[in-house]
C-alpha cells in the first residue's frame, strides 16, 4: 500500500479545512449538542422519579412513625392523608395543587436518582477500567519484542506533543484489531491495543490510532464517558432492584454489582462484570419466581416502567447521545491530526479496520472510547464476558460512520485507497452510502411528518407509562403505608 501512495494522485476536496478550525467547529457543536442530549437523559429518569417519589415519601412515613414508638414524632402520615384528600377534593387552589403534586409524585425521586448517579460515577472513576482490560486479556508490552517497544515509544512521543504523562499501554493477543483508552484523567490514561494492529498497520498508520486515543483523552473524552456510562447503569440498578422483588436473576445480577459501586472490591473482572451487566435496562429473564410474586409487579411495576425508559431510551436518549458523541469522535479525529501532522495515516488506519471489520470488544461504558465502532463481535464477546453500552438498547451506533470521518480527514488533506488501490475511496467499509443521493429538502419533507408522528405517539406512551407508574407509587402510598401507618400510631398511642 505504501508502494501506491506514492505513485497514487491525491484527491484535494474543494472544501479544504486545516484541523485548528475543524477543532474549534466540532468543539463547538459538541456542546451544542450535549444539551438536549443531557435533557433526553433527565426524560429518561421522569417514569423512575414519578413511581419513587411516593416509595420515598411512604418509607419516610414509616420511620416516622417507627422512632414515634421511643419519642414523640410529628404526625408526618396523618399530614400527606390530608393533603391527599384536599388534592381529591380540590381544595387547594390551581397553582398550589401542582406544587403539591410535584412534590409528592416527582421532585423526591428525582433528587434521588441524582443523588444515586452522583454516587455511581464517582464509583465508576475509581473503578476505571482496569477490570474491562482485564477481562479483555490486556497485558503489558514485551520488552523483547521491537514492534511493542516501538509502541511504547508512539506513545510517548505522542504523548509529549499533548503535554500529558505517557499513558500506561496494554496489549490484547485474542481480540478484534481495535483499540480504546481509559483512566481518571488525562495524565493517569491507560491505552489498550489489539495485538493485531501491530502487525496490520505500519507505523504512520499506528502513529495514527495512538494519537486517536490520546486526542480522545486530552480532549475530556474519558470523564465524559464514564457520565454517560453512569446514567444508564443508575437507570438499570432501578431496573434492577424493582425487578429483584419478584425475579431470583435480577436479584443475583443486583448482589454482584452493588458491592462494587457501595467500593467493597473484590476480584477486578468481576467487579467490572458485575457493574456492566446493569447497563441492560430490559432483561427477558426477569420473570417472576412463583404466581405470588408474579402479583407483586402489580406494586413493582417493574415491567412496565422499564417498557417506559426503554422507548424513551430507543427513540429519543439513544439517538440524541450518538448526535452529541458523534462531534466528539470528529473533535478527537482533528485534534489526532493536530498532533501528528500526519492525516493520512489516521485515514489509512480507519481504512484498514473498516475493512477488517474491526469489532466491538466487550468494553462495557468505555465502548465510547474505542477507535472504530458500530461492528459487533462475537468474539469480543467470548473472550471478555463483560456487556457493553449498546446492550442498553441504544437504537443507534453511537460512533460516527467511517466514512463521515474519511471525508473529515480528507478536507483535512488525507487520501484514502481502495483496497486494489484506486484513490479517493469514499467508503471502504461494508454498507457505505449509495452513489446518488436524495436532495436534502426531499429528506426533510419526507422525514418530517414521520418525526412528527413519532414524536406525538412518544409523547403519548410516555405520558401513559407515567400515569402507571404515578398509580401504582399511589397504591403503595395508600394501601400499603397507609394501614402500617395506623397501625404503628395505635400502638404508639399518640
Amino acid at each position: 500500500m505504501a508502494a501506491g501512495l506514492d505513485t497514487a494522485e491525491v484527491i484535494v476536496p474543494p472544501d479544504r479545512e486545516g484541523f485548528d478550525r475543524a477543532q474549534r467547529r466540532h468543539r463547538r457543536n459538541a456542546r451544542l449538542r450535549a444539551i438536549p442530549a443531557t435533557l433526553a437523559a433527565a426524560v429518561m429518569g421522569i417514569p423512575l422519579g414519578v413511581y419513587l417519589s411516593p416509595i420515598l415519601l411512604a418509607l419516610a412515613i414509616l420511620v416516622t412513625d417507627l422512632a414515634n414508638l421511643v419519642i414523640a414524632m410529628p404526625d408526618l402520615g396523618g399530614a400527606v392523608w390530608a393533603l391527599l384528600d384536599d388534592l381529591v377534593n380540590g381544595t387547594p387552589g390551581a397553582l398550589q395543587a401542582i406544587a403539591w403534586i410535584l412534590v409528592i409524585w416527582v421532585v423526591p425521586g428525582v433528587v434521588g436518582l441524582v443523588l444515586v448517579y452522583l454516587c455511581i460515577a464517582w464509583r465508576l472513576r475509581r473503578l476505571g477500567g482496569e477490570g474491562i482490560a482485564l477481562a479483555l486479556g490486556g497485558r503489558p508490552p514485551r520488552t523483547d519484542d521491537p514492534d511493542e517497544r516501538q509502541l511504547v515509544d508512539v506513545v510517548k512521543e505522542l504523548a509529549v506533543a499533548a503535554g500529558i504523562q505517557p499513558p500506561r499501554v496494554l496489549l490484547i493477543d485474542d481480540g478484534p484489531p481495535n483499540a480504546f483508552v481509559y483512566g481518571r484523567d488525562p495524565h493517569h490514561a491507560t491505552v489498550v491495543l489489539a495485538r493485531d494492529l501491530l502487525r496490520d498497520l505500519d507505523r504512520e498508520e499506528t502513529q495514527g490510532v495512538v494519537a486517536r486515543l490520546v486526542a480522545s483523552a486530552v480532549d475530556g473524552d474519558l470523564g465524559l464517558a464514564v457520565d454517560v456510562g453512569a446514567v444508564y447503569v443508575t437507570y438499570g440498578l432501578m431496573m434492577t432492584t424493582l425487578g429483584a422483588v419478584v425475579s431470583h436473576s435480577a436479584r443475583v445480577r443486583w448482589r454482584a454489582a452493588v458491592p462494587p459501586l457501595l467500593g467493597r472490591r473484590h476480584d477486578p473482572i468481576a467487579d467490572a462484570t458485575g457493574v456492566a451487566a446493569l447497563l441492560a435496562l430490559a432483561v427477558d429473564d426477569d420473570t417472576p419466581d412463583t404466581n405470588a410474586a408474579g402479583c407483586l409487579t402489580l406494586l413493582t411495576m417493574g415491567g412496565v416502567i422499564g417498557t417506559g425508559v426503554g422507548i424513551i431510551n430507543v427513540f429519543l436518549g439513544g439517538p440524541l447521545l450518538a448526535y452529541a458523541w458523534r462531534s466528539r469522535a470528529y473533535l478527537a479525529d482533528a485534534t489526532a491530526v493536530d498532533l501528528t501532522r500526519d492525516p493520512e495515516g489516521l485515514a489509512r488506519a480507519l481504512t484498514k479496520l473498516a475493512e477488517a471489520r474491526a469489532g466491538v470488544p466487550a468494553t462495557a461504558w468505555l465502548e465510547l472510547l474505542l477507535v472504530i465502532g458500530g461492528v459487533r463481535s462475537d468474539t469480543a464477546t467470548r473472550t471478555g464476558h463483560v456487556p457493553r453500552l449498546s446492550d442498553s438498547g441504544l437504537g443507534v451506533s453511537v460512533a460516527p460512520p467511517v466514512f463521515k470521518r474519511l471525508a473529515r480527514l480528507r478536507a483535512m488533506g488525507a487520501f484514502a485507497l481502495e483496497p486494489d488501490g484506486r484513490p479517493g475511496a469514499r467508503d471502504p467499509a461494508p454498507g457505505g452510502p449509495p452513489g446518488r443521493h436524495f436532495p436534502r429538502w426531499l429528506a426533510y419533507l419526507v422525514l418530517a411528518p414521520l418525526v412528527a408522528l413519532a414524536a406525538v405517539l412518544l409523547l403519548v406512551v410516555a405520558a401513559l407509562i407515567v400515569y402507571l407508574a404515578a398509580f401504582a407509587a399511589f397504591i403503595v402510598l395508600t394501601v400499603v403505608a397507609g394501614p402500617l401507618h395506623e397501625l404503628l400510631r395505635g400502638i404508639a398511642g399518640r
